[in-house]
């Protein structure tokens, strides 16, 4: 029996993707928080990773019921906060740089990954 298909079996699809999809937001927010030690402050953290990641997965899975059009506004609405954030004036000193944005979208793409049951290359992209 292949692993996918036991492990489809113990816990259902879904919540296989739901853990999969937390497994890569917190390596993915481990690494920005282990960066936000060694500089300023960062805005995204392990959490916010990790909710990205679900995000993307949820709306992925919804689109499989709906439209493909769910997944399409759903990160176009996170690339219009990404970019509000990243004009926006607040009182805090938060890094504003582009790198965190751009690993927020790639988060909720692997998310969208994991929702079409592409687990490994999505895991895979994650750790590289």
């Amino acid at each position: 029996m292949q692993t996918n298909q036991y492990l489809n079996e113990l816990m259902g699809s879904y919540m296989l993707g739901v853990l999969i999809s937390l497994g890569i937001g917190l390596i993915l927010g481990l690494e920005r928080e282990y960066d936000k030690l060694k500089k300023d402050k960062g805005f995204a953290g392990i959490r916010t990773f990790s909710i990205v990641t679900i995000f993307g997965f949820t709306l992925g899975s919804l689109s499989e019921m709906f439209s493909i059009w769910l997944s399409i506004v759903g990160l176009g609405s996170l690339m219009l906060f990404l970019g509000l954030n990243q004009f926006s004036k607040t009182e805090e000193t938060y890094s504003k740089e582009l790198t965190t944005n751009l690993a927020l979208i790639a988060t909720f793409v692997l998310g969208l990954m994991v929702s079409a049951e592409m687990y490994r290359d999505a895991v895979a992209t994650a750790v590289i």
